[in-house]
């Protein structure tokens, strides 16, 4: 059987995918895949690959545009159409509402997705496939669950990165990879989908977190090492040091046989001197580590991060001894936030010498504890907002009721500025209460540089993926920072043509 993933372009390239790529080819079926940013006929692409199901991977928020497409494709090829990912894993219902939808995927995918291309394969039963909710002959829904984690997943094979390299050489021209050495995480934030997986799959974090051997990580760096260019390591995963003994054996091979500087994800309350110095050990240069919010009371009581000024003040003096840079992550907009709130956040980042920011509205999706909260206490702007409506695709929307709005606007765009120059507070505090405008939101621009200085990619690097992935991209995406469509991109750029950087190996 021959499945066909089809995505909107290459911006975020899917480890899941690359996963579900390369097992169902290690039990004899087949997978392809397309960006329709660089599909000039889609059709006689799909015509081409001759595929048995289409599949669609969708994230809350961003996933009527997902469904759009599927919606045209299933329409004119009849193929039937699978949809996996975050939304259908959360919101399983979905499939009632719009039937086109023959199946979807709910929960790590792997063993489903194969159980239903065996069973499509000899043109069996497809309506009771663990994980796999199914539409019926008859227009009846079928309604399977979420699959079980993989908690064997040593056994999981490398995942198939030239599902997309090979098609898409500008993706495999970056010098940075992402890898993913875990899955899970134990901790209860309120804005995060995992509580509330964990809860409905009824397992214990012994088993909701999982880490891959140190011997498993290291021999798909070096086989993406072996075929295309590697000069960065990024660690996808939620929280890259949350097992010490783990981190202390991959250091001691890592630094032996790879000469990859590396970076990670990791919380403070989690950053010892051990810890950090086997960061350092191992080469890893920046890490990204959620801050959130200045103020501990929103941290702590309406995020429920359970980490304080002094965890954050402490781990960060340990990062910056051993010379490891920081990128925090931020959110603005919480219930019950204050204008004095927000600049807290600005003064504490600044306290760090934190070296990168990124900080977004926040987005509470229905079913995170945040959302019921702020619905309880009358906070949300639209507490009856439903679950196939929502939509992220403004990335400065506030979804809590504030009277600070154009204030939280035009922090989120001007945070960097904010927190690097100091000596302008005065300055900056006064522009921040102008009305939010196209102007302002250009500034944002600082924060594509911000990601290629944290990557290590040079801008000439840099901008060639953003052509690919967004000015060659029909349906374009949010940025906050364009003050007008995508569209006009187009047409500044009209002289060039959005080839591919044809090169025989790449990076990520």
């Amino acid at each position: 059987m021959i499945i066909l993933f089809i995505q909107a372009n290459g911006l975020s390239e899917s480890i899941g995918l690359c996963n579900l790529s390369s097992f169902l080819k290690k039990h004899g079926h087949q997978s392809g895949l397309i960006l329709l940013s660089h599909s000039k006929n889609v059709y006689k692409d799909i015509e081409d690959s001759r595929p048995d199901i289409l599949g669609f991977s969708a994230f809350t928020g961003m996933h009527k545009d997902v469904f759009a497409s599927a919606e045209e494709f299933k329409k004119n090829t009849g193929i039937p159409v699978i949809i996996g990912g975050p939304h259908t894993t959360f919101y399983p219902e979905c499939i009632e509402d719009y039937p086109f939808i023959d199946y979807i995927s709910s929960g790590e995918g792997e063993y489903s997705l194969l159980a239903l291309l065996e069973r499509l394969k000899v043109k069996g039963n497809t309506l009771d496939v663990p994980g796999i909710s199914a539409r019926g002959l008859d227009g009846k829904i079928y309604r399977n669950g979420i699959s079980a984690n993989i908690d064997d997943i040593q056994s999981m094979p490398i995942p198939d990165r030239d599902l997309y390299y090979k098609k898409y050489p500008f993706l495999a021209a970056l010098p940075m990879k992402r890898f993913i050495s875990g899955y899970g995480c134990p901790y209860d934030c309120t804005f995060c989908n995992e509580p509330w997986l964990r809860r409905e799959m009824k397992i214990p974090n012994s088993r909701f977190v999982r880490k891959k051997s140190v011997e498993q990580v290291l021999e798909e760096i070096s086989d993406i090492r072996s075929k295309y260019p590697l000069k960065r390591v990024h660690f996808s995963d939620d929280l890259f040091t949350f097992d010490i003994r783990w981190l202390a054996k991959f250091t001691e091979i890592y630094k032996k046989n790879f000469k990859i500087p590396y970076s990670c994800n990791l919380r403070f309350n989690l950053l010892n001197e051990a810890t950090a110095a086997l960061l350092k050990d191992g080469n890893c240069y920046a890490v990204q580590v959620g801050l959130e919010s200045g103020s501990q009371n929103l941290r702590n009581i309406v995020l429920k991060k359970d980490i304080s000024d002094e965890d954050i003040i402490k781990g960060a003096a340990l990062l910056k001894k051993y010379g490891i840079k920081i990128y925090t992550t931020n959110i603005i907009g919480l219930p019950g936030e204050t204008l004095e709130d927000a600049l807290s956040t600005i003064r504490i980042n600044h306290r760090i010498k934190a070296d990168f920011f990124r900080i977004n509205t926040l987005m509470p999706f229905p079913r995170t504890e945040i959302f019921d909260m702020a619905a309880r206490q009358g906070q949300l702007v639209d507490k009856d907002v439903l679950i196939k409506d929502f939509s992220t695709e403004d990335s400065l929307h506030l979804f809590c009721k504030t009277d600070n709005a154009n204030e939280f606007k035009n922090i989120a765009v001007l945070f960097f500025y904010m927190v690097k120059f100091p000596f302008l507070y005065g300055l900056f505090k006064r522009i921040i209460k102008r009305r939010h405008s196209a102007f302002i939101r250009m500034f944002g621009f600082i924060n594509i540089i911000q990601d290629t200085l944290y990557f290590n990619i040079s801008l000439l690097q840099g901008f060639r993926f953003f052509y690919n992935t967004i000015l060659c991209s029909s349906t374009g995406t949010d940025l906050h920072w364009v003050p007008f469509k995508i569209s006009v991109f187009q047409k500044l750029f009209s002289g060039l043509k959005c080839k591919r950087i044809q090169k025989t190996t790449a990076n990520e």
